[in-house]
């Protein structure tokens, strides 16, 4: 009868994350649905569109030149 007891708890337990599941999945699809209804506001200037951040859209970065032995080219010293 123990058996039949933990079998039960475990199926109810299945069930529960089963209901979980599909809870979560119906949200996602719902924010999806509403994501894709929301219209974004036409710019005809991107550097005026409020939904660009260009202060973290645009970073000057310094990309290091790795050179290989043999295949730099020497520039002749004045």
């Amino acid at each position: 009868m123990a058996s039949n007891q933990a079998s039960m708890a475990r199926r109810a337990r299945e069930r529960a994350s089963q209901q979980q599941r599909l809870e979560k999945q119906a949200r996602r699809q719902q924010r999806r649905e509403q994501k894709k209804n929301t219209v974004a506001p036409k710019v005809d200037d991107p550097m005026n569109d409020p939904t660009i951040d260009w202060g973290d859209a645009v970073r000057e970065i310094h990309i290091p030149v790795v050179e290989e032995e043999g295949t730099a080219e020497v520039e002749p010293e004045i």
